[in-house]
């Protein structure tokens, strides 16, 4: 009897475990977008070995779940369309999702260019938002997240409709990517954003991939042999994350203290000089004491740039907070906030990603009031003491990779029309190794997607830092030659952004062409239309030994044109490798001729190399040539 009754206990206890609920992926929801004119999949978990049936509108498909508890479903191709009801159904269990169209599917991946949101002060914002009623165009955004194993699932916004109340949470690079989709093709597109600022190739690149590159197998596999280990790094970071968050939000101390007042007496700490020097590490506290001979009626206040988060304040007032994604702006000040006699100007700054706090440009640090411009340069009291250290917190989003396995993988099964990919950013101080690493997570990609034809689309980096006088080395010009060998690729294209850049952003706030650049590149790759994608292309060189002068052809389907009154961009140089600006004019339809005083025996050039070039070479269609040098090995 005893063993009767365990026996039927295990049975119960079997039982239970063997069914499940019906459920979808969580990709799956209301408003969601299915790719048009592939099998569609669909795909989620139940109780082992039953049968299940999925429906989209008036067609049907029968799936059985397997020993894991796992389904998955392909309906038949169909063309663009909707609303329809998605159901799904397993015995007594039914799911139904509405409003639901059949169109063409993205998945929007990469860095913070990608994931750079609408509401993240881009260009023109207001307008945008205004114009962003469009019903049929559909997002949903992956939750950021790393894991050591391939997921199965992943967790997201569910799927937002295009609207002026959602739009501003929407990758805004992907934003006018579908909107001009739309509007050419009349079709409803999804967008699936998958991205995390600050993360590198090899975080995005499945396992089996880098097992197989130098520079990344060692890690990999490392992360595999020993995942407990991997495992515990995790989980210390989570706690300092949360601790590091709780330090940069607490306002007791400044409350207790009053660093921020006239009162307080900062004569313990230390000078520094503003613009600074070199940056400044933990919770950064900067005062200044101004004396003014009168109340002035009304006063502007600029401190230059600030990386990255800070706290503005003026006799003990708050008046401005600046986070990552504000640009340093001049701010004006409240009517008689400032007195006759003292004033204190004091400013809390931190910088939660790295932890290097940088205050402060030249010419753009002072007080202006009643048309008269006081410079704030030069000393002012400053410590990083007074409130706690920043623990270290591990940047586990850049492991190898991680983000592939939570944020990728999972979405491996789904048909999907291409991927637009905006990232290269963070692999800049390894950029010579960058095309075998992008060619390694393409491959890798197509082969999970199970489509060796997987569109890919991707923007090269555009321009960065300040600009400087003369030629030189420079990795970021590097990793765009990486970016561009990558075309070798078939089922490639590459939007070239070099001009919109930005020499104190590293966010260029002019998405809109990254949008409208990234759809012409689709467009050829994608649906096969003779279009004019990219700009101006070099393709050869003759030297003319007699003029010491060299004549470019460039692929181009348009006359060559140029921005300005003068050609810029292009260097030279002789059989010493030794470069030097070049004089450029547009000598044809589509040949430039260049020399240099300097150059006597011409043999090489380079045009747009360096980290933010003035390049204005351009096509009829506005598009701006492609960077390159005509050796590599010089």
């Amino acid at each position: 009897m005893k063993n009767t009754v365990i026996t039927l206990m295990m049975m119960l206890i079997s039982a239970t475990t063997l069914a499940e609920s019906l459920s979808l992926s969580s990709l799956f929801a209301d408003h969601m977008v299915l790719q048009r004119e592939q099998a569609m999949a669909v795909w989620g978990s139940g109780t082992r070995n039953t049968t299940v049936t999925v429906s989209l509108g008036s067609v049907s498909q029968v799936g059985k779940v397997d020993d894991q508890g796992r389904w998955k479903v392909h309906l038949p191709p169909q063309a663009a369309g909707g609303p329809f009801k998605l159901t799904v159904s397993s015995g007594s269990d039914k799911i139904m999702l509405t409003d639901v169209w059949v169109g063409d599917v993205w998945l929007a991946s990469g860095q913070s260019n990608m994931e750079w949101k609408v509401d993240w002060k881009i260009n023109n914002l207001e307008a945008e938002k205004k114009d962003s009623h469009f019903p049929k165009i559909r997002f949903f955004s992956v939750n950021t997240d790393v894991k050591l194993d391939k997921q199965q699932d992943v967790y997201g916004s569910r799927w937002q409709v295009a609207s002026e109340q959602t739009v501003g949470d929407f990758s805004a690079a992907a934003w006018f990517f579908a909107k001009a989709g739309f509007k050419e093709k009349g079709v409803p597109i999804g967008i699936i954003d998958s991205t995390v600022g600050g993360t590198p190739a090899q975080a995005w690149t499945p396992l089996e991939n880098l097992l197989t590159l130098d520079g990344y197998k060692a890690v990999a596999q490392d992360m595999k042999n020993n995942p407990d280990i991997w495992e515990k790094r995790i989980e210390i970071r989570a706690r300092n994350e949360e601790n590091k968050r709780n330090i940069i939000r607490n306002d007791k101390l400044t409350q207790k203290f009053g660093f921020h007042r006239l009162s307080f007496d900062d004569t313990p700490w230390k000078v520094v000089n503003i613009p600074l020097a070199e940056p400044l590490s933990d919770i950064v506290w900067l005062r200044k004491t101004i004396e003014l001979n009168h109340m002035p009626k009304q006063a502007q206040l600029s401190l230059g740039s600030i990386t990255q988060l800070a706290k503005f304040y003026v006799n003990g007032v708050l008046v401005e907070e600046k986070t990552w994604k504000d640009k340093t702006k001049v701010i004006t000040l409240p009517g008689n906030l400032l007195k006759k006699g003292q004033n204190i100007i004091a400013l809390r700054v931190v910088n939660d990603w790295d932890n290097k706090v940088q205050v402060g440009k030249d010419n753009e640090v002072w007080l202006s009031h009643d048309g008269q411009k006081m410079s704030l340069a030069g000393q002012w009291k400053y410590n990083n003491t007074v409130e706690p250290p920043l623990p270290e917190v591990e940047r586990i989003s850049s492991w190898p990779t991680g983000l592939y396995n939570a944020m990728i993988h999972p979405l491996t099964p789904a048909s999907i029309k291409g991927v637009i990919w905006y990232q290269g950013e963070a692999n800049v101080d390894r950029a010579q190794e960058y095309q075998t690493l992008f060619t390694a997570l393409i491959n890798g990609w197509r082969t999970r997607f199970e489509r060796p034809d997987l569109p890919f689309v991707f923007v090269q980096l555009a321009g960065y830092l300040p600009k400087k006088n003369e030629p030189s080395e420079s990795d970021w010009a590097l990793l765009r030659e990486q970016q561009a060998k990558t075309l070798a690729l078939p089922y490639t294209a590459m939007a070239v952004t070099i001009d919109i850049g930005e020499a104190h952003d590293i966010h260029p706030r002019n998405k809109q062409d990254v949008g409208r650049r990234l759809w012409l590149a689709a467009k050829t790759v994608a649906y096969g239309d003779e279009v004019d994608y990219s700009g101006p292309t070099y393709q050869s060189l003759n030297v003319d030994a007699d003029k010491a002068s060299i004549q470019l052809t460039f692929k181009a389907n348009t006359p060559l044109v140029m921005k300005g009154d003068t050609l810029k961009g292009f260097e030279i140089a002789g059989q010493d490798g030794r470069y030097y600006r070049a004089q450029a004019r547009i000598t044809g339809d589509k040949t430039v001729s260049i020399s240099s005083p300097n150059v006597l025996k011409p043999l090489f050039v380079r045009y747009a190399w360096a980290d933010n070039s003035s390049a204005n070479l351009y096509d009829g269609y506005r598009l701006p040539a492609v960077p390159f040098r005509s050796d590599a090995s010089h």
